[in-house]
């Protein structure tokens, strides 16, 4: 699990998550860095800035969601039934 905090979300912030929360958060806005995968291809892309914003929103969002999801969720999502390597 990668919990380095690799795109300096704040300490204060990155100290409350979990090392599961620090794991999706970094997936998340790194698989998040080609705005082609997740635009219309008919859409102008949008400025990196604006794209980076959305990137740290949706991993951040994501993260919180999973510091505020019950134990069953988290639990079920580190089992070793959900394998991905």
């Amino acid at each position: 699990m990668n919990t380095d905090n690799k795109y300096k979300v704040s300490k204060k912030q990155w100290n409350e998550w979990s090392p599961l929360c620090k794991h999706v958060f970094n997936e998340i806005y790194a698989v998040m860095e080609d705005q082609d995968m997740f635009i219309n291809p008919e859409t102008t892309p949008m400025m990196n800035k604006d794209w980076l914003t959305i990137r740290w929103n949706v991993a951040q969002t994501i993260a919180k969601i999973i510091t505020e999801s019950n134990s069953s969720l988290i639990s079920w999502i580190t089992s070793e039934e959900y394998e991905t390597d």
